[in-house]
This record gives structure tokens, sequence and C-alpha cells, in this order.
């Protein structure tokens, strides 16, 4: 969501809803959407009221905002004592699914200071940040990336230059526990200027399961370009993040009781594109598990299909990979590695 129009001079005219709007058109359309299912239709009603008539707003202004929300963010976390953790553990067990309550309550226990700054870039766009890192050392990178959602990683690391991809993956899959100066320094310098805060202590971080996650939501021609790299220079650690890798394939390996589980999870236009390069072998095992009517379909759907953008048959693929490391989470399917071994259910 970007913000465009002519110049206009300081933000005294902006009120705090009009702030609250220019945050929230900042934000991606997933975090965004988080942020609007928290707040009720009122609040909701009034603020999109507002972002709706926003009107020539400079960069400038736009940026003076979102340092202005940064700087509170982290001046109230002087706030977080004892009872106020208590009592915000209360709020968000009433208002979070369990899976996202138990990572809040989590970060609140862990009193890891370390974090907040790279926490603060969870709301800062991709292209930004990877702007921002293109001339920054391998190793910069890899601490940075390796804070970070393995989804968003990946968005950043396919914009950093392609001849220091693999360097950096390597680098966060040898990651262990970080120097605090080392730390200090990247949050002083280079997050501050991507408007984030924060540190203090060492924080464990990195490995290759780490690297397995990031290369997992990436496309396969770049995945497929670092590990050409990775093999030339560290053929064991390649082999040893290939071992932790789940991808669209490897559903051969599941067996027909976990695939059937799998399929009640994924729609039919979804599992169709997945299927557009999938080989036949898959294709029949799929077949197999899902009703005969469903499979029939999705057959004659493939024949008839046009031209499809490779990018959209792996987003589906990955998607679905997705819903296979969720049931796997939940404890109904078991995944082997692609090193071989049974598979439960």
């Amino acid at each position: 969501m970007a913000l465009k129009g002519k110049p206009a001079q300081g933000n005294t005219h902006l009120s705090g809803m009009d702030k609250a709007s220019i945050m929230l058109l900042s934000f991606d359309e997933a975090s965004a959407a988080e942020v609007l299912r928290l707040m009720e239709e009122r609040e909701i009603q009034r603020l999109t009221s507002h972002a709706s008539r926003l009107r020539h707003l400079s960069m400038e202004q736009i940026n003076t905002v979102r340092q202005e929300f940064l700087m509170r963010l982290s001046d109230s976390s002087d706030l977080i004592i004892s009872e106020a953790r208590n009592k915000l553990k209360e709020i968000l067990k009433k208002i979070l699914p369990p899976d996202r309550y138990n990572k809040f309550v989590e970060f609140l226990e862990s009193g890891d200071e370390l974090s907040e700054g790279f926490e603060a870039l969870k709301w800062v766009d991709s292209q930004t940040i990877a702007t921002y890192l293109r001339n920054e050392h391998p190793q910069t990178i890899a601490v940075i990336l390796a804070h970070m959602e393995t989804e968003k990683a990946s968005e950043i690391l396919l914009q950093v230059p392609r001849e220091i991809q693999a360097d950096v993956i390597m680098r966060i899959a040898t990651l262990d526990r970080i120097n605090p100066e080392l730390v200090r320094d990247i949050q002083d310098v280079i997050i501050t200027e991507i408007m984030a805060s924060g540190a203090n202590k060492s924080r464990l971080v990195g490995g290759a399961q780490a690297v397995a996650e990031i290369l997992n939501n990436m496309d396969s021609q770049s995945e497929d370009a670092i590990f050409s790299t990775m093999e030339e220079r560290n053929p064991d650690m390649a082999d040893s993040i290939r071992e932790l890798m789940f991808v669209f394939e490897d559903l051969l390996k599941i067996d027909d009781r976990g695939m059937q589980l799998i399929m009640k999870e994924v729609t039919n236009d979804m599992l169709t594109m997945a299927l557009k390069t999938a080989p036949e072998e898959l294709r029949e095992k799929i077949f197999k598990n899902i009703s005969s009517r469903a499979a029939e379909m999705i057959r004659e759907d493939l024949q008839t299909m046009g031209p499809t953008k490779l990018s959209d048959v792996e987003r589906a693929q990955q998607e679905i990979v997705k819903v296979c490391r969720r049931l796997e989470a939940e404890g109904k399917i078991v995944i082997a590695s692609k090193g071989g071994g049974e598979i439960f259910v």
C-alpha cells in the first residue's frame, strides 16, 4: 500500500487518526489485516474514513509519522514490568488464537531486549529493507535475516545481489550466539536507518533449520542457484540443509491416510494449479486420495489449462507444503526427511 501525492509542509495538520491511517497504509496487506482484525467495527470505520481522505502527502511526512510511531513503540517498552506484563497476557489470551498467544507470551517472558530492534522491522516492507541491505556485508545481512520471519527473509534475500545470496545463506546456517557488540552496531547504524531500535544481549539464531525454512519459501530457480554455489563451497552444509527441506515432490513419501488429511485442507483450484508441473507419479498418488469426481475434474482442467506463470504454480505448491508443515506441527502427520525414513500418521 503506497501513499502518493504532492509534497506538503510539515505534519502539524495531521490528527492522531490521520497518523494511524498513514501507519496502516504503510504496512503490507497481511500486517494491515492483522491490525484491523483486532479493532472494533466503529474504530475500523473511523480509520478507513480518514485513510480515504488523505491527500498530498510527501515521503518526508510519511517517514516522520513512521519514526514517531517507532519512537513511541520503543519508549512504551519501559512500561512492561511484571504486573503490566501479566495484565497484557490476560488481554492477549482473550483476543489471540492459541498459537499466536503462545508466541507473544514466550517473547514477554524471555526478557530478551535484543530482539526489539529486529521486531520493529516486521512493520517495514521487504523492498525498503532490501534497499538498505544491498551494499551491506553478507554477515550483516545474515544477522538481520536470521531474526526475521522466514517468509519475509525469503522476500528480502531475493532482492539482494544474486552473487551474495549463497554467501548470506551459508552465514545464517553457521550463526550461533552473536556478539552483543556486533548486534549493537547493526542496530545503531542499519536498523536505525530503517526506523527500528534497541539491543543488548546475545540471542541464539540461525542454523541449518532456519536456512531450510527460508529456502522453502523461495522460487525453485533462486533455490537451485543458491544450492549450486553452496555445493561448490561447502557440500556437507548443502546436504544437511537439503535433508531438512520439504518440497512439493516429497508428497510422494506420505502414505494414503496422511495424503487424505492434506487434501481435505486444499481447494481444487489450488491443487489444479500446483499439479501443472507435477510428475505423473505424484499426480496419480494425489488422484488416488481424492474423490473420483474431483480427480476427473482436475484432469480435465489440466488438459485445457493454457500457459501459466511458473511463479503462480510454485506459489500454489508452497501453500500445500505449508499445509503439510502445519499438520505435522499439530501432530496429525509425520514428515520424513529427504534422506528417507518411514511416514506415520
